[in-house]
C-alpha cells in the first residue's frame, strides 16, 4: 500500500490536491481521507489507484488541529472567508474561556454541522442550499473531544490545539463555544496537523512528494506468517489463524509479501481477497 502525506496549502480545496497528485503520479485515480476547507491547511492523506478502497481506514483516525479563535464577530461561513453576519463589542477572558471548554467542550458532545459544510439534506449538500439562500435545517451529530487548549494571543483572539473524533467540525465548534460565552465567534486560522499517528511534520508539499508504503492500520489485525503460508494462500488454499476479525493483513517478516485475507463464513478459516504487496 503506497499512500502520500500531503500538506494542503491555504486557498486550495482537497480536490484541487487530488488532482494535482493524480497528474503528478500518473495514475488512473485518487482520493483522499478527509476534506479540509479551503481556508484551512494541513495534513491531507491521499491514495492512488487501487490503494484508494483503503482510505477508509483513515476515517475513524483521531484528528488534531491547531488554528487561532476570534470572538466577538462571526460570518455566514463560521470562517474567515465568509461575509461578516454580526459583531459584538466583546472582552473574552481566558479563564472564562477554559471554563466554559471544561464544562461542555470535552468529551461527548453533540454538535450541529455548518450550514457551509457537506452535511448532506435531501440528498444535496448543506453548502449548496446555503449558497441558493435556502432555509436549512440540519441533525445534530455526537463527536468526541479528547483535548482542547488555548492560550491568549491578544484581546478576543486565542491560539488553540484540539484532538478530536473523526468528522467533528472545527466551525460549528467555534461556534458553540461563543454562543457559550454570549458573543459571536469565528476560525481565523485552521491546521490539521495530525491524522491518527501521521504528523504534518512528515508531510510534503506538491511539487516534492514522497510516498510512505506498508501502512500500518490501526483496525486491521495485522499478522506475520511463514513464507509457506504465504506461498499457500496465493495459490488459493484457505489458512487457520487464531483471529476474532473478519478482515487480516498477513505479510513476511520483511513485509515483502502483504496480503489482504477475509474470513470464509465464520470458520476461522481465511482466503484472499487482495494482493496488496
Amino acid at each position: 500500500m503506497t499512500f502520500y502525506l500531503v500538506n494542503k496549502h491555504q486557498n486550495v480545496t482537497s480536490n484541487d490536491v487530488v488532482t494535482m497528485v493524480k497528474r503528478a503520479t500518473d495514475s488512473a485515480k485518487a482520493g483522499h481521507s478527509g476534506t479540509l476547507d479551503p481556508f484551512a491547511t494541513g495534513l491531507l492523506i491521499i491514495a492512488t489507484n487501487e490503494d484508494t478502497k483503503f482510505l477508509q481506514r483513515f476515517l475513524k483516525e483521531k484528528k488534531t488541529y491547531k488554528g487561532l479563535i476570534k470572538f466577538g464577530e462571526t460570518t455566514d461561513t463560521l470562517d474567515i472567508d465568509g461575509k461578516v453576519t454580526e459583531t459584538k463589542d466583546s472582552d473574552v477572558k481566558l479563564v472564562d474561556l477554559e471554563e466554559a471548554i471544561g464544562s461542555k467542550f470535552v468529551g461527548r458532545i453533540s454538535q450541529i454541522p455548518p450550514n457551509y459544510s457537506a452535511a448532506r439534506v435531501n440528498g444535496k449538500k448543506a453548502y449548496e442550499l446555503a449558497r441558493e439562500g435556502k432555509e436549512i435545517t440540519l441533525d445534530p451529530v455526537e463527536r468526541f473531544i479528547y483535548k482542547f487548549i488555548v492560550k491568549e494571543v491578544e484581546k478576543n483572539l486565542f491560539e488553540f490545539v484540539v484532538e478530536v473524533s473523526s468528522g467533528t467540525y472545527i466551525r460549528a465548534l467555534a461556534r458553540d463555544l461563543g454562543e457559550a460565552l454570549d458573543t459571536p465567534t469565528m476560525i481565523k486560522k485552521l491546521e490539521r496537523t495530525n491524522i491518527g499517528i501521521y504528523s504534518i511534520e512528515d508531510s510534503t508539499d506538491l511539487d516534492n512528494l514522497k510516498p510512505i508504503e506498508n501502512v500500518d492500520f490501526v483496525d486491521v489485525k495485522i499478522v506475520t506468517i511463514s513464507d509457506d503460508l504465504l506461498k499457500s494462500v496465493l495459490d488459493g488454499k484457505t489458512i487457520k489463524l487464531k483471529s476474532a476479525e473478519p478482515e487480516v493483513l498477513v505479510m513476511n517478516d520483511d513485509r515483502s509479501t502483504m496480503i489482504l485475507l477475509n474470513e470464509v463464513e465464520g470458520t476461522g478459516t481465511f482466503k484472499i481477497r487482495k494482493r496488496i504487496r
